[in-house]
């Protein structure tokens, strides 16, 4: 294996900088841009609204309209009656697939490096085939539609009836990837055990810190501030945190936007107490200089949130639920807690018990875990594991 080899690197994700419409995104472009930096040529494919080829920041970027009736990030506002339509197009598009072959025919890439395939249709992975090819999973989006097997505020258990006719479709296609990665553990096993990537060799690689590493501050404990920052949703648990600081006495700050403006409004009306405050969407840099412990009660199963290490970098705690990867991401009492979400007062419990000694190491802890992740050594990862397959 020669991890010191230079390759050209074809990165296709559903959207790209500067459209980004969660954490893969944030990472899609870290990872892209720290291949650049290590030596590496890269390229990226991506969605957009109409064919195009552009430059960021040295990357070339192609853009290709995803030819189906709308797009993706536009779902909300469809009516439900088309949405099965666009999920069968979406599986297997040759529109798209022909732009894809055209790109790749004009690029000739060494490898290819796959992360969220949906807007794009995964049926892209078939054009994949003379190529050696990596993929990432972010999230659940080869079993279920909505990418977070969450549905009437629980957590599927299995695929259901719905999501089963798409997933077994994408499944063919598995059979292109010659390596996949987990950004947890937990997002590996999941899909292996309802039958996914069972005979592909995978590995588990965290997902880098994508906020710029600061000096380490020492923070004063005594009367911390608190904060949740991401979209809010009801499956990220803002409900939960919401009513757990309607009865304590500590500073909450909200920053994110809501998912629809009702919603919104909703969560305005379960505020009753003027320690919570919505900030709406601001920078994270600017959002972790304001708090000193990071909140992330989510009821869904993330496979592995970029606010996570994104506070560490701050030397900032985390206070997460057990779903998911967050277990693997914080460490239990050195750089934050994991409390029981199915527990009703679990997350009050879990800041009650907090004293300030131990909010202090977890500080220091956090800190110092959030450098395993820096964005080369990463990026480092992935590169040792394309190494092994050319």
């Amino acid at each position: 294996m020669n991890s010191s080899k230079k390759f050209k690197i074809a990165v296709v994700n559903s959207y790209y900088y500067p459209e980004s419409i969660g954490g893969a995104e944030m990472v899609v472009k870290k990872l892209t841009e720290t291949y650049r930096k290590l030596g590496h040529q890269v390229f990226v494919i991506t969605s957009g609204a109409r064919d195009s080829i552009e430059e960021i920041e040295g990357i070339r970027v192609y853009r290709l309209h995803n030819r189906n009736i709308y797009r993706g990030k536009d779902s909300s506002s469809k009516s439900p009656v088309i949405r099965p339509l666009w999920h069968l197009i979406n599986v297997n598009n040759p529109l798209v697939r022909g732009k894809v072959k055209d790109i790749l025919s004009s690029e000739k890439p060494d490898i290819i490096h796959t992360h969220n395939l949906s807007e794009l249709s995964f049926g892209v992975l078939k054009e994949f085939r003379s190529f050696k090819v990596v993929h990432t999973l972010h999230d659940h989006s080869f079993m279920c539609v909505k990418a977070t097997m969450f549905k009437n505020m629980k957590n599927c258990e299995k695929i259901c009836t719905t999501c089963s006719i798409y997933a077994a479709l994408k499944k063919k296609f598995i059979n292109y990837i010659d390596f996949v990665v987990g950004t947890s553990r937990y997002i590996i096993t999941r899909h292996q055990n309802l039958g996914f990537f069972t005979d592909t060799p995978f590995s588990v690689i965290y997902n880098p810190v994508i906020v710029p590493f600061p000096e380490h501050i020492e923070k004063d404990f005594k009367n911390p501030t608190f904060g949740f920052i991401g979209k809010l949703h009801p499956s990220k648990g803002i409900e939960v945190a919401i009513k757990t600081f309607n009865e304590i006495d500590a500073p909450l700050l909200i920053a994110g936007s809501p998912y629809t403006s009702e919603y919104g409004k909703f969560l305005n009306s379960l505020v009753k107490r003027g320690n919570i405050k919505f900030l709406g969407w601001v920078d994270a840099t600017s959002f972790y200089s304001q708090i000193d412990v990071l909140v992330v009660p989510s009821l869904c199963n993330d496979s592995s949130p970029t606010v996570v290490h994104e506070a560490n970098a701050y030397g900032i705690p985390v206070i997460a639920s057990n779903r998911g990867g967050l277990p693997e991401l914080v460490k239990h009492k050195e750089t934050g807690i994991v409390f029981d979400i199915d527990n009703k007062d679990g997350l009050k419990k879990a800041i009650l018990d907090l004293s300030e000694g131990e909010l202090r190491k977890m500080s220091r802890n956090a800190f110092a875990h959030a450098r395993e992740f820096a964005p080369e050594d990463v990026a480092s990862k992935y590169i040792s594991i394309m190494s092994g397959l050319t």
